[in-house]
């Protein structure tokens, strides 16, 4: 069920070196047919033709290079010096990934840890109008084209969560390290769960989700795990996973959201920039969860 997804060793993001990003494994790729998409194709986008015709767009390769597949032509389309070059749907391969993914807003070119690679570059998605087209990150930029080149500073990157959880009711997670700024996640709960984050052991911090029979979510230092909390009816489902984000990049502030949806929560404190460890716990039965790769504190 769930595919191998290898660690790079060392890439460039930013001007830094990290070593948490992600390619996806020959496993993850399966070729592209012109007259259907595979089970489980990363869905990346929307397309609205001049004649008013939608289009879904799934992420693509064309042997080391970014492309797109729309599902609306039965074509792959590679993008090259700015412009679209058709390319034979059986010289394409398609991310098949089975929902191992969540699509994370970028900000201050700051990338998410566990981005997946797509060719020899990184994949993203940005609106454009009432489009969502997907493209190739390089430099805390994305690149998307469609009738012309574009690029954005506001987008989102594809990130990896190929890891599995199982907590049972009041059962917390090994402390996990993250070297990152960023963390996403799936869970799958009839009710709350949390997220506490800290310094190596010390846990510090606590977001909530899901609190007041799946109503409202919240984030807190752990005497006031709802000092901040916002309206989320039923942000979480027993019968099948959601995809969530955090964030802790600059200024002291933890934010937290939903798979390709913008902030729903902000928390500052100024001991926030100082995360590097994270566990995950339940509250309910039984909570399933899908996660990076993270090492064991």
């Amino acid at each position: 069920m769930f595919f191998n997804i290898k660690v790079l060793i060392f890439v460039a993001v930013v001007g830094s070196v990290y070593s948490c990003l992600r390619n996806a494994g020959n496993n993850a790729w399966k070729p592209a047919q012109s007259n259907s998409v595979p089970a489980g194709s990363v869905l990346a986008g929307l397309e609205i033709a001049n004649s008013g015709r939608r289009s879904n767009t799934y992420l693509s390769r064309a042997g080391d290079k970014f492309a797109k597949y729309n599902q609306g032509t039965g074509a792959c389309y590679l993008n090259a010096n700015g412009k679209e070059n058709i390319v034979n749907a059986d010289q394409c391969q398609m991310l098949v990934d089975v929902g191992h993914t969540v699509w994370v807003p970028v900000a201050n070119k700051t990338m998410p840890c566990n981005v997946i690679q797509t060719g020899a570059t990184f994949a993203g998605r940005a609106n454009h109008g009432k489009q969502l087209l997907p493209g190739y990150i390089s430099n805390g930029v994305i690149y998307v084209t469609y009738i012309g080149p574009f690029n954005y500073n506001v987008f989102e990157a594809l990130t990896s969560v190929p890891q599995s959880l199982t907590l049972p009711f009041m059962k917390s997670s090994y402390i996990y390290k993250t070297s990152a700024k960023y963390l996403s996640f799936k869970v799958k709960s009839q009710d709350e769960v949390f997220v506490d984050f800290g310094v190596n052991n010390q846990l510090m911090f606590r977001l909530t989700i899901g609190a007041l029979n799946n109503k409202v979510s919240g984030i807190g230092p752990l005497s006031d795990p709802m000092k901040y909390y916002e309206k989320t009816e039923n942000i979480l489902d027993g019968n099948s996973l959601r995809g969530f984000w955090v964030r802790w990049i600059s200024n002291g502030v933890l934010e937290f959201g939903l798979d390709g949806k913008k902030t729903a929560i902000s928390f500052y404190n100024s001991g926030v920039d100082s995360i590097n460890s994270v566990m995950f716990s339940s509250n309910v039965r039984d909570s399933f969860w899908q996660i990076a790769d993270l090492p064991r504190l």
